[in-house]
Parts: structure tokens; C-alpha cells; sequence
């Protein structure tokens, strides 16, 4: 069983505001709709792992915390 990963969601808004990217872009890249992305920026749903890989390729290792 893999360990649960956490994202800081103030530090992914400050990393899309950063990069340019929108939470239509960033669902794109995630390959999820615009309403589920918000849902999980907002707390109410998990990142999935695949969700999480591809956001610490978009930004970086720095928006987790274990």
C-alpha cells in the first residue's frame, strides 16, 4: 500500500498562476473535467496517483507535503 501524498493546494494556485495555466488547462493536462479539478482544489475530492505524477511533472515536487 502506497503512502498517502497531500497537495497544498495554495502552493498548486500559486504554481498555475506562475506557469500561466488556467484550471481548463491544468484539467486538460489532467485529463479530468474543469468541475472535478475544482472539487479537488477545493478539498472535496483526492488527487488520484496518476493525477499527482503528472501535476509534479507540470510543477515540480514542491506543491506536496507528505
Amino acid at each position: 500500500m502506497s503512502k498517502t501524498q497531500f497537495i497544498n493546494r495554495n502552493k498548486l494556485r500559486g504554481a498555475m498562476a506562475e506557469h500561466g495555466l488556467t484550471q481548463v488547462k491544468v484539467a486538460e493536462k489532467l485529463t479530468i473535467t474543469v468541475q472535478s479539478l475544482s472539487g479537488k482544489m477545493q478539498g472535496k475530492y483526492a488527487f488520484t496517483e496518476s493525477e499527482i505524477a503528472s501535476l509534479k511533472d507540470l510543477f515540480g515536487l514542491g506543491i506536496f507535503i507528505l
